[in-house]
């Protein structure tokens, strides 16, 4: 999905390694650059071109589980938990802040979260194989996760689990 001709000296495997570090550790550019020993100019072209190709791609890698492979996923769970409490599991729901600059205006105190940093928050539903079903960016991190979850249109929408 990722492929593409080589217009630089760096490999796709690279490529993807410096968005995914990227985007888990929030950090600068330059940060960035000096972990991989890549100019920070650099690093923001390969990530903005990564995630240009991922972009279009979205359906088909963060999608809803049909109501046919709900039982496989219900014993996906079954199987992690080792109990059958989890029978009737549709998918694991968590939240983490992504640390931001905060906006520069009235609002800013919204987007200071629990641990004292500007965030916002995100919120991902798995199957019990850790691919995403659902993923739900946005809300400033000063809210509660189920304030997070009201907001989000798997819940507003009651689009899962399927009746």
């Amino acid at each position: 999905m990722l492929s593409s001709p080589k217009h630089h000296g760096w490999g796709q495997d690279i490529e993807v390694l410096v968005l995914l570090y990227s985007l888990a550790h929030g950090l600068s550019l330059s940060v960035v650059g000096s972990a991989f020993g890549i100019p920070k100019t650099t690093i923001h072209r390969i990530i903005k071109n990564v995630i240009g190709k991922i972009k279009p791609n979205l359906k088909t890698l963060i999608s809803l589980p049909t109501a046919d492979e709900l039982p496989n996923i219900a014993d996906g769970f079954c199987q992690l938990a080792k109990s059958p409490a989890f029978h009737r599991a549709a998918g694991a729901n968590d939240g983490c802040h992504i640390r931001i600059k905060p906006p520069g205006n009235q609002f800013h105190k919204d987007y200071i979260n629990y641990k004292l940093f500007p965030s916002i928050q995100m919120q991902a539903i798995c199957d019990p194989t850790g691919r995403f079903l659902d993923v739900f960016i946005g809300n400033p991190g000063s809210g509660h996760d189920a304030r997070v979850l009201r907001n989000s249109p798997i819940f507003c929408q009651a689009l899962f689990p399927p009746a």
